[in-house]
């Protein structure tokens, strides 16, 4: 596995440019980065099958181990994608992640250096064995926007009170995996995989809901 360092100038014409590659051992792949806010150039990396957080320090190529927790791994199930954590973000204190295999919402209190330093906190979890998290994204207030499989956005406030806030069973959300929400708050922005199979075929999707926010 390997994680590409990129160098964007946004300085008149914006210009992208590879500044170097860092290599992961031992991953199969990764899903989910976030950077630390008091060590930019260092990042935590979630390795879904192998339930661990990953410390990368991109400056200096080097990779740790910065824990490993039951709630981030995967569980033995028929649905072979749903392999742990589909998301990762670091808010104030806590890393957040999604687990899609668990069906959980959860965080960890961590330090400076991105490792944890109590128990896992679960704010959420999902009921059937359809639906699934995947990425997500937060507000100013704190509710985090997760994107749910197979067709809809759920908001889940700080104290884990879980709503359908778009979507639903009669969506025209196709698999939804992503989540950004706007700097004002007022709009929620989501991309969706698609559908493959069946009829009719669609592609991906990248779509704007309302927040309702003032």
């Amino acid at each position: 596995m390997q994680i590409y360092v990129i160098k964007v100038q946004t300085e008149g014409l914006v210009n992208v440019t590879l500044n170097h590659v860092v290599t992961v051992p031992d991953t199969v792949h990764i899903s989910g980065i976030a950077a630390l806010p008091r060590n930019p150039r260092t990042i935590l990396a979630a390795d879904p099958i192998g339930g661990r957080i990953l410390r990368i320090n991109t400056s200096e190529n080097i990779v740790s181990v910065a824990f490993e927790h039951a709630a981030p791994k995967p569980k033995s199930q028929g649905n072979a994608t749903a392999n742990g954590i589909k998301g990762l973000k670091i808010r104030g204190d806590h890393l957040y992640f999604t687990n899609s295999a668990q069906r959980l919402f959860g965080r960890f209190l961590i330090d400076a250096n991105g490792t944890n330093v109590g128990d896992v906190n679960i704010l959420a979890r999902l009921d059937g064995n359809d639906a699934s998290y995947d990425d997500f994204g937060f507000d100013n207030d704190g509710n985090a926007f997760v994107a749910v499989h197979p067709s809809s956005i759920h908001k889940i406030t700080p104290e884990g009170a879980q709503t359908i806030f778009a979507g639903g069973a009669n969506s025209t959300f196709l698999e939804p995996t992503s989540v950004v929400v706007s700097n004002s708050g007022k709009a929620i922005y989501f991309s969706t995989a698609g559908k493959d199979t069946g009829f009719p075929i669609s592609g991906g999707q990248v779509l704007r809901v309302q927040s309702g926010a003032t």
